[in-house]
Parts: structure tokens; C-alpha cells; sequence
């Protein structure tokens, strides 16, 4: 009979395993130890830790962690530092400082010796209770401590967690660090800056960063990026604004990433002004822009409908020696000159794209279509249909919708429909309710309205009764009477 065992590596095999009994979390590795105790087998400090670390993570079982702490002492198992920072990092949890204040105590008259983690728990339940300078204190031995510079990261983002979010005791420790002097390395700050901003979480970021630049310290260009990307995302265009001519006041280079990375945000926030001052500002700086700055930069011109920005970039890029031209760029363009209204810009890219034999997608294919449609150039669009058909270009669902919508808004319904009751089935595509829909109210001004009404609606219903019920096409009610 076994009389003592590590459990360890069969009990953490077992770790998503779960299931709820008693109020309390049993896992499979739990119910191995039961087994196992009954045969006379006692358990290790080893996997009394590991079981109680099992219930710390449930963030609802610290009555569990408690006994079975108990449970070590009645069976006179000596604790070891994993120990304590279970049991710390529970109560800060909990927010009760006053017990972890008393363990790390009782760890220290064991002659234990704290390790990153422990601190890292015990310095914010230190700053909690208000003893700020003693915080510091064992922060300068925690830094002391020779361990990789990616290892205190980690370890410092576990320490601020700590503070649980508040945002006044974040700033006493960090103007504790300033006023003390305490040396951090640069990359931890730039880390912890990057993992706020990334949560996100700006103001901790902003407090962080400025701790940094009191030092004198500068933050590296990945970390600002991230920045940059949360500022906005936080719909705070003038703050970021100010934050980029801040950094770049302080002697930073940024790079095409970094510019790009503003540049794109902002477009995507619809900060159509701001993202070409970005862009200006970038030539200015001598920074090259790529395919996705420019790429970028033209739709958000687009969806400005800044016809004179649009053709000025085109412009650019054109004569950009570094810059090769791909789909994507073109699709940007023939999307944003479609939305100014200039169709024949959108013609202009498509007939270069087919005579130059350059790769076209389905992106490509739908945005002619659509500009046809508006510009009503009726002759273009069934050219355009009908070569892609002799290519046989692997058309999608998007496509045949693009076209649908073009013949119905040029009245061509025998046409449109025909496509949509024959080919796109033909070519095993199921008809979405939008291009549904878009035909349907393109009929509003048709002499026939009602004869395609009907022959669409109950293709719908024979076809596709699923389709049908979700677009509410019921069965109409008669209309005979009594004797009609």
C-alpha cells in the first residue's frame, strides 16, 4: 500500500474536467484523491497546491482553498511558497489586505523567501492599506531580483491587476516610483502600456506612460501604435491628435506601421480629415506610405465622397515608384470613385484591369456591376456579364446580387429575373432576401408590376417555403365571394 504519493502530474492532467456538487468545484482530480486517500495513500504539499489552486480559479471556492490549507496544517505538511501565494492571491482577491499582510508575515518567520509572484501580490495589498512607502520598498527588491526583463513584465502586469482597476491607487504607487526614483526598465513600462491599452484601458495606459516620460524614459514604436489605435477606437480624435505631435515632440522615429496604423483607424471612425493630415504628415516626415496606406487613404476618401482627395492619391500612387499596384488598391479606387459619381474613372480602372489581363476578384466584379447600375450604362453591364461568363469567373453569391440590382434598376426585369429564378439555382446558389427585396422594390414604376410581383413571390414560396415564411410571404386570401 502506498503511504505517500505526488499526485501532481496525474491531478493536473485533469484540469478542465469539472462538474458542481455540495456548492463546491470537484474535479476528476479531486475524485483521484479520494480513491487514492482511501487506500492509505497521503497526499503532498505538491497536490494539496495544485487542488487548491484548482479552486481559486472557480473565483468562487476560497471556503474550499481555506480547508484544505487547514487541512495541510492538522496533517503537519510543511507549506512551501507556492503555498502562500495561493493563499495571498486568494484574499486580495477578496480584498482583504489585513490577512494578506499576515501571511506573508507568517511566510517570512518560516524562513521562506518570497519569489516576483509573491510581491506582486503583496506590494498592491501594501498600497490598498496605505502604506505606500513599504510598497516601495519591496519593489526595490523585487527589481533587484535576476530574472528576464520578460518575466518582470509579466510580473509587473500581474502587480497593477492587482489594484483591481482603480485608477487612484495605480497613480499614488506609480508617482511613488517618480518621486522615489526607483529605476524601471524601459521595456517593462512599454509592456505595461501596451497590455492597458490593448485591454483597453487608456487611462491606466496614460498613467503608465506618464510615469515613463517623468523618468525620462520614451516609449518604443509598437507600444505607441497600440496606443495610438485604442485613443481612437476610444472616439478620442483630438486627444489623439495631440498624443502623436506629443511622442513626436520627444524625439521618436515612427515608422510606416505606426503612421499606417493612425491612418487606418481613423478612417475606420469615419475621421476622414484626420486621416489625411496623418497622411500629410507622413510625406512631410519622409516615412513611406505602402499599398495599405494608400489603400486605406482612398476609401476613407471615398466615404467622404472627396472626389479631388481620391484623384490626388490616385495621382501619388501612380507615380510611386515603390509601390506596386494591387487589387486591392484598385478596388479602393473604382469603390471610391463610385461613390463621387464618377463613373467613367470606375470604367476607366476596369478596361485597364481586362485589356492589361490583371487579376480581378469577386470585390472587382460586384463594385462594376454596382457602378453600371447607378450610371445606368446599360450596354456595359451585360458586356461585362457576358465576359465574365465566357472566362467562366468563379462568380458569388455577391456578384449575382450586384447584378440583379443593376438589371432592375435599369428595368431590365426579364432579365433580372430570369437570372434569379434560373442561373443563380443553375449554379447552385440560394437567392438571399436582399436581392429579393431589391427586385421587388425596383418595380415600384413597372407598367407589370403586379404580373412579377406574383410570378416572383410564388417562385419564393414553391422554391424556397423557408425563404418565403422569413420574408412573410403568406398565401393570399381569396378574393371570390359568396356566389362570386
Amino acid at each position: 500500500m502506498l503511504k505517500f504519493f505526488t499526485h501532481y502530474l496525474v491531478l493536473s492532467s485533469q484540469k478542465r474536467a469539472v462538474t458542481i456538487r455540495n456548492g463546491f468545484i470537484f474535479s476528476i482530480r479531486q475524485r483521484l484523491v479520494n480513491t487514492i486517500t482511501k487506500n492509505g495513500a497521503k497526499l503532498d504539499i505538491v497536490a494539496y497546491n495544485e487542488l487548491m489552486r484548482t479552486n481559486l480559479r472557480s473565483n468562487e471556492h476560497s471556503k474550499k482553498v481555506v480547508d484544505l490549507y487547514e487541512e495541510v496544517i492538522r496533517n503537519d505538511i510543511e507549506p512551501n511558497i507556492a503555498t502562500f501565494n495561493i493563499l495571498m492571491e486568494m484574499w486580495i482577491k477578496e480584498g482583504d489586505t489585513n490577512k494578506v499582510s499576515g501571511l506573508y508575515q507568517q511566510m517570512l518567520d518560516k524562513g521562506i523567501q518570497p519569489n516576483s509572484v509573491t510581491f506582486s501580490i503583496v506590494i498592491p495589498a501594501q498600497v490598498i492599506s496605505g502604506k505606500t512607502n513599504q510598497a516601495l520598498e519591496l519593489l526595490r527588491k523585487m527589481i533587484s531580483m535576476e530574472e528576464s526583463i520578460e518575466h518582470k513584465s509579466r510580473i509587473f502586469y500581474k502587480l497593477f491587476q492587482n489594484f483591481k482597476g482603480d485608477l487612484k491607487l495605480t497613480k499614488i504607487f506609480l508617482q511613488g516610483i517618480v518621486d522615489n526614483k526607483i529605476n524601471i526598465d524601459h521595456k517593462i513600462y512599454n509592456d505595461l502600456i501596451n497590455a492597458y491599452a490593448k485591454k483597453p484601458d487608456i487611462n491606466g495606459a496614460f498613467e503608465i506612460y506618464n510615469a515613463l516620460i517623468n523618468q525620462g524614459g520614451m516609449i518604443d514604436v509598437i507600444t505607441f501604435t497600440n496606443m495610438i489605435k485604442a485613443i481612437i477606437q476610444a472616439d478620442k480624435a483630438e486627444e489623439a491628435i495631440q498624443f502623436y505631435y506629443e511622442v513626436k515632440q520627444s524625439g521618436i522615429q515612427l515608422d510606416t506601421q505606426a503612421y499606417t496604423t493612425m491612418l487606418d483607424t481613423f478612417v475606420k471612425m469615419r475621421r476622414t480629415a484626420e486621416a489625411l493630415r496623418i497622411f500629410v504628415e507622413m510625406r512631410r516626415s519622409k516615412i513611406k506610405p505602402n499599398v495599405i496606406t494608400y489603400t486605406s487613404l482612398i476609401t476613407g476618401l471615398g466615404q467622404a465622397y472627396n472626389y479631388d482627395g481620391v484623384r490626388n492619391v490616385h495621382n501619388l500612387v501612380r507615380m510611386d515608384i515603390n509601390v506596386e499596384l494591387d487589387i486591392g488598391i484598385y478596388n479602393s479606387l473604382m469603390d471610391a470613385y463610385n461613390r463621387c459619381g464618377h463613373i467613367h474613372q470606375v470604367l476607366l480602372i476596369w478596361d485597364l484591369l481586362i485589356i492589361g489581363e490583371l487579376p480581378i476578384d469577386n470585390s472587382t466584379v460586384s463594385i462594376i456591376l454596382d457602378s453600371c447600375g447607378y450610371g445606368r450604362v446599360v450596354y456595359r453591364i451585360l458586356n461585362i456579364w457576358k465576359y465574365l461568363q465566357d472566362k467562366k469567373f468563379p462568380l458569388n453569391l455577391n456578384n449575382y446580387h450586384s447584378y440583379i440590382e443593376a438589371l432592375a434598376r435599369n428595368q431590365l426585369f426579364d432579365e433580372a429575373k430570369n437570372v434569379l429564378m434560373n442561373e443563380l439555382k443553375n449554379n447552385g446558389f440560394k437567392p438571399e432576401t436582399k436581392t429579393i427585396r431589391s427586385l421587388l422594390n425596383f418595380l415600384h414604376d413597372v407598367p407589370k408590376k403586379s404580373r412579377y410581383e406574383y410570378e416572383i413571390i410564388e417562385w419564393v414560396r414553391n422554391e424556397y417555403p423557408d425563404l418565403a415564411k422569413e420574408m412573410k410571404f403568406t398565401e393570399r386570401k381569396s378574393s371570390k365571394r359568396n356566389g362570386d
